[in-house]
């Protein structure tokens, strides 16, 4: 009996969903079927990212993180072609444990994380709050979700955007889960920084632009809970 009760309040959920346009898959929350932790979790989780933002940021700009840094830079292949990274080349899914991190060249960017982790690319399907800038996917990261092989869509990201680039712009947002600290830092092809942007996320979409002859890389620091990024051009 308990059995059949629940299978018919499944059923009379995913009916609900569908007479209201939205699919079953929609039933994930940042790309995730987990449930969200509590406001008051969320609220700790938040006030901690923010304490903590300066240190983070601190580590990614040490010389032994720039060092790094430039070693990946240099060992990977930079593309001379620029151009429009929307993300919307694919057939993506709903959620984090249908895919895998993006790694290697997608359009006109190359992406790369440290092992398993890093974003993925979901449809607007998985429910962050707010529609794809163009649509249907963004690139997205929710560090509470994790993917079916292991690892954890989450920052830091490094994302290649070709060879003498002198402006790379993106849109931003934090979805249903906003106001977290980040940076965007931008890399020469020594690996020297060349410029950064600092913002919060939000529940709408802010395009954030680095103008400096010479960028070759960015990388998206600190670790919001959604972040989420969408139609990446280097010029």
């Amino acid at each position: 009996m308990i059995t059949t009760q629940k299978l018919f309040v499944r059923a009379a959920l995913a009916a609900a969903l569908v007479l209201t346009g939205l699919p079953v898959k929609a039933q994930t929350h940042g790309g995730s079927r987990t449930p969200l932790p509590s406001p008051a979790e969320l609220a700790q989780r938040l006030a901690a990212a923010q304490a903590n933002f300066p240190s983070v940021l601190a580590n990614a700009l040490s010389a032994e993180s720039i060092k790094a840094t430039m070693l990946l830079i240099k060992q990977h292949p930079i593309s001379d072609t620029k151009g429009l990274t929307n993300f919307d080349n694919v057939t993506a899914p709903c959620d984090f444990d249908e895919t895998s991190p993006l790694i290697g060249p997608e359009q006109y960017a190359g992406f790369e994380a440290p092992a398993p982790n890093g974003g993925a690319i979901l449809n607007v399907c998985s429910n962050f709050g707010v529609a794809a800038h163009s649509p249907p996917n963004f690139l997205a990261f929710n560090n509470l979700s994790g993917y079916s092989g292991g690892g954890v869509p989450e920052t830091p990201e490094l994302i290649y955007v070709g060879k003498s680039t002198t402006s790379v712009s993106l849109w931003v947002s934090g979805g249903a889960n906003p106001s977290y600290p980040y940076a965007i830092i931008a890399y020469g092809a020594d690996g020297g920084v060349l410029g950064m942007v600092t913002g919060n996320t939000s529940e709408a979409w802010v395009q954030q632009t680095i103008a400096v002859s010479g960028i070759v890389a960015i990388s998206l620091v600190d670790n919001p809970v959604y972040l989420l990024i969408d139609d990446l051009q280097s010029e």
